[in-house]
């Protein structure tokens, strides 16, 4: 059971893996955060982002696609290093988007298991 969640996209999980993707939005860019929970916390681990960048003049944009790996300090991977740790996550498993419902009693009720 998630408590509490600063999101500022989309969410998504992959069931019974333990795994979920948390979506930063922000300043041009956006970021993909994997984590796993361990132990009943959440650990960052993966991160997939595109960075949007203007040169000095103004003139044009540059997109940029970054992979990273967690684990004290975010550190620069390759696409196909982000892909492998991913899939040994998740193996052939699917994401699947988190609908949000009202934090009501009979919500919880219904919904909570």
């Amino acid at each position: 059971k998630v408590t509490d969640l600063k999101l500022d996209g989309n969410f998504y999980y992959y069931k019974k893996k333990g795994v979920f993707i948390d979506t930063y939005l922000g300043g041009g860019h956006y970021t993909n955060w994997y984590y796993r929970f361990n132990k009943a916390k959440a650990q960052k681990k993966y991160a997939k982002g595109k960075e949007a960048d203007y040169d000095y003049n103004g003139n044009g944009k540059i997109d940029t696609t970054y992979y990273k790996y967690s684990s004290t300090k975010n550190t620069q991977i390759t696409k196909s290093a982000f892909s492998k740790g991913v899939k040994s996550y998740v193996g052939k498993t699917s994401a699947t988007k988190v609908k949000f419902r009202k934090n009501t009693a009979s919500n919880r009720k219904k919904y909570i298991k």
